[in-house]
This record gives C-alpha cells, structure tokens and sequence, in this order.
C-alpha cells in the first residue's frame, strides 16, 4: 500500500504515550471451571480510553460500507518491548469502532503498520494514525503498473474483482504455495 496522503478525504491525529497492545484472551481452569480472562497490562485501558477520546475529538465519521485505509506509526523509546504490531494495531482499531469513525473496524480494506524509534517523533512515545478513503484495493495499482497499462480496459476492470486478480495470479503461475503450476 502507498503512504495515504492527508486531504479532503484524510485525517490523522496523534495519541501520545507508550503504545499499548491488546494481549489474546487466556484460559485458566480453577475449581474444575474454565476461566476466560485478559492477561493486558496495566495501561492498556488508560491507552485505549485515550486513544479513543483522540478519535472521537476528530469528529470525521465514514458511512457504513465506505472503504477505508489506515495507517499506523508507533514510536517507541529504545528496543523497549510494546507487543506484535498486530496487537498494537488491533487497540488503535478497536478504539476508532468505539470512537464511531466508522460503524466496524472491517471497513479497513487496507492497513499499514508500522514501529518507528521515538527519536523519530523528537523524542516522544506515542502513534500517528492516519486514516483515509480507499477508493480500490492497494493491489490493483501494482498490477496495473507491471502491465504498464497495456491491457484492454475491459481486462482491467475483471482485475477489480478478487476472483479476477486470482485468475491472473493463477495464470502467471503464482497461485498459494502448494497450487498446481
């Protein structure tokens, strides 16, 4: 995906602190009963209320069904340990659906994570998240740049479709691991 560029249809805001991941839910049995419980650290419900409150202070709201493009930049201070990028951006998503920017967080048709040094920021912990309309999917301008635009039109617009682009992925011989060539 190329860097999503702030404008009419873009916004980005700053959420400053130590990034905090959202750990995978644990299982414990005690007394002969399971237990579901979240192992998270301390700040994750400090950062998760602050980020929230960042996004909602925005006041920009995608329509149900609009395509969205995120991306998110985590500084953090030193080789400190902040958790998967996954995790880390799973927090950010989930505090823009509680937030309402968008109705769910499956809208994201395209996300770009990633951990940066904080002295890339001057100094300071925290996330830049920038979030925009994706008008198609970041692949098609790749395939479209490898064709130099020599196709018909009609070919293009099959690539839109996902079973279209895997066709051509099949053709090329370049199908998932394990695939017939």
């Amino acid at each position: 995906m190329g860097a999503v560029e702030e404008g009419k249809s873009a916004w980005s805001f700053w959420v400053e602190g130590r990034p905090r991941a959202t750990p995978r839910p644990r299982c414990a049995c005690r007394g002969g009963r399971a237990h579901i419980y979240d192992g998270g650290d301390k700040g994750l419900k400090a950062w998760r209320w602050l980020t929230t409150l960042t996004a909602k202070g925005g006041g920009v709201r995608f329509r149900a069904g609009q395509a969205v493009a995120v991306e998110v930049y985590f500084y953090v201070e030193g080789r400190r340990r902040v958790g998967d990028l996954d995790n880390l951006a799973k927090t950010i998503l989930d505090s823009m659906t509680k937030a309402k920017v968008w109705n769910d967080d499956s809208q994201v048709t395209a996300l770009k994570v990633k951990r940066r040094a904080a002295r890339e920021s001057m100094g300071r912990e925290g996330a830049r998240v920038v979030v925009a309309l994706d008008a198609e999917p970041p692949w098609i301008e790749d395939v479209a740049d490898k064709l130099d635009n020599t196709c018909p039109a009609t070919f293009i617009e099959k690539l839109k479709t996902p079973a279209g682009f895997g066709a051509l992925l099949s053709a090329a011989g370049l199908g998932p691991k394990g695939a017939r060539k």
